[in-house]
């Protein structure tokens, strides 16, 4: 489906985000504050140097800001045509576009790896149960959102076909619009550890996917009518379980 290129580059981007949640799973929550210190210190100091501040989550959000607005620019139509008129095709464009959106993403992961943080909470035992369980429902919403389009079109490893980016409804998207956002969210927020640096991070890719699908869809009604209709029937990111979707 057009589009699709910031929700395949999410499913690309999306294993540094894991990483940083799998980091805070590996540091555990040690009981006191002064274990929290010495074990981080022990564990992130000969890795990643720390950004000594104290206010981590202004620089956090302010990074995200950052990431977001220089994102959503270079997936702009203006991005584009420039990008066009410079000779490049949309395939060495998607892939131009894939390449930087994974090095961004690597720069503002590291950065907020670097940041001040502190453990929240570790799940154990049957607290477990109903994390992975959304953790699994996410990865198979996310598996068949790729499932739906070929991932190496929309990354710019392949040709396009003859036409351009056809508009195409099939798969997990007769159901949703955004599947590859709901699963990534899922994933995210059921992360059996989390810290306070984490959570702030899963809400700002929360409120990223919300807002950018809204750019994205004004971007798809302008190029395909058809996705107008398409929007009324189908919901965004939840299943509609009755009645009209917003």
């Amino acid at each position: 489906m057009t589009g699709r290129a910031a929700e395949a580059t999410a499913a690309v981007c999306i294993a540094g985000i894991l990483r940083l949640g799998v980091a805070v799973s590996e540091s555990g929550c040690p009981p006191a504050p002064v274990q929290i210190a010495q074990h981080e210190a022990t564990l992130y100091a000969p890795v990643m140097p720390q950004f000594d501040t104290a206010h981590p989550l202004a620089w956090l959000w302010g990074s995200s800001l950052g990431f977001a607005l220089t994102h959503s620019l270079l997936a702009s139509n203006g991005c584009k045509c420039l990008a066009y008129a410079a000779g490049l095709s949309l395939r060495h464009y998607r892939l131009a576009f894939t390449i930087s959106a994974i090095l961004l993403t690597a720069v503002w992961l590291g950065f907020v790896r670097m940041l001040p943080d502190t453990p929240l909470y570790r799940l154990h035992g049957a607290w477990l149960v109903p994390a992975l369980a959304l953790q699994a429902l996410g990865a198979w919403v996310v598996w068949q959102s790729m499932c739906a389009f070929d991932m190496r079109i929309f990354m710019g490893l392949k040709p396009f076909p003859p036409g351009g980016e056809p508009f195409v409804e099939r798969g997990i998207y007769r159901h949703l619009r955004h599947p590859m956002y709901t699963g990534v969210l899922l994933i995210l927020f059921a992360m059996p550890a989390q810290s306070v640096n984490s959570l702030h991070l899963y809400a700002a890719v929360a409120l990223y996917f919300v807002l950018g699908s809204r750019l994205e869809e004004r971007r798809l009604v302008a190029d395909h009518p058809e996705y107008a209709d398409y929007r009324r029937r189908v919901p965004a990111f939840w299943p509609r379980l009755g009645g009209h979707h917003e």
